[in-house]
């Protein structure tokens, strides 16, 4: 499994060179990352910080993992409860304790959770992976926000389920119903979808989708409705929504973007975008992004590594 993993791995990174290659030059990140060390975290693909307790961000793994959930501070280091220290240990191994084991998410299942998302009360963990684009079981669980140093475990209070309103079949003919992007916005949920070449998981098409979920049922399925599309935005693995609602950050395999909210409607990606492109030797598998405030973003990668980057280091991006 191991083999076959670093396989996937190093698969992926020459993918993203090919997808890099002839943008505009990849940049690389400012200053050294922090390094999540805790054994559970061991894929990062979602990562969104706390509206409601103070130097909180919430982070899951990808597909396979139980369903859970770890708080983490701004330097890395694992938030649980006090009360429970006397049989786990955070970041730091002691001898005679358990790794924390994550705050667990009873009546859920990981089958591929993709990314996470928050307003004031909810958090909301989309299990919307579909690499061979023929799941129907595709939804996201709506969880109010446990507080992390007082509680150990939670569950959602419903889940919806979704579906594409243009895919037919399973596998689909055309390989672009996959998201590993959710956002927020005033209550509503929207996707960002991410294109493979039909019937071939490793290889990806530039483009992407954006979705908005209009219903919300829990007894049948919800169809996205889609409002938007942008040509150059190509593997989209996490978005976040900036705390003034102004700006939409979007992080992919090769790049960083960032769209300012348009003047009317929610078409973001029609109005004014920023790119900043990325080295994928450097960042490695990309996968999450959340906003600190209206100026800074962490980025983290499913190896464990947070980068911190400023939204004045983005430059404005100019179509080809």
């Amino acid at each position: 499994m191991f083999v076959k993993i670093m396989f996937i791995k190093s698969a992926l990174v020459a993918v993203m060179m090919c997808l890099v290659a002839g943008s505009i030059y990849a940049e690389p990140l400012p200053g050294k990352p922090s390094q999540v060390n805790m054994a559970g975290i061991n894929e990062i693909s979602g990562i969104v910080k706390s509206r409601r307790f103070d130097d909180v961000y919430w982070v899951h793994n990808d597909s396979g993992d139980e369903a859970r959930l770890f708080a983490l501070n701004s330097s890395g280091e694992i938030v649980f409860p006090s009360f429970l220290t006397n049989d786990f240990h955070g970041s730091l191994v002691e001898s005679g304790k358990e790794p924390w084991p994550g705050h667990r998410v009873g009546v859920a299942a990981n089958i591929d959770w993709e990314d996470i998302a928050i307003d004031d009360e909810m958090i909301y963990v989309a299990d919307m992976g579909n690499n061979g684009n023929a799941r129907r079981d595709l939804g996201v669980y709506v969880i109010p926000e446990p507080n992390p140093r007082a509680v150990e475990s939670t569950r959602p209070i419903r889940y919806l389920p979704i579906k594409y309103p243009e895919q037919e079949r399973y596998p689909a003919d055309q390989w672009h119903f996959d998201s590993e992007s959710l956002f927020v916005d005033n209550g509503t949920l929207y996707f960002i979808s991410k294109h493979r070449q039909a019937g071939q998981i490793l290889k990806f098409e530039p483009g992407a989708n954006l979705y908005r979920l209009e219903t919300q049922y829990t007894d049948r399925q919800n169809t996205l409705v889609k409002i938007d599309h942008h040509d150059r935005l190509a593997v989209a693995t996490g978005a976040d929504l900036s705390p003034d609602g102004r700006w939409l950050a979007v992080i992919s395999y090769v790049d960083l973007w960032l769209f300012e909210r348009p003047a009317r409607g929610d078409q973001w990606f029609t109005g004014k975008a920023f790119r900043k492109s990325l080295d994928p030797t450097q960042v490695k598998t990309m996968e999450a992004i959340a906003w600190v405030d209206n100026d800074n973003l962490l980025v983290a990668n499913e190896e464990g590594e947070i980068y911190r980057v400023s939204r004045d280091t983005i430059a404005p991006y100019i179509a080809d």
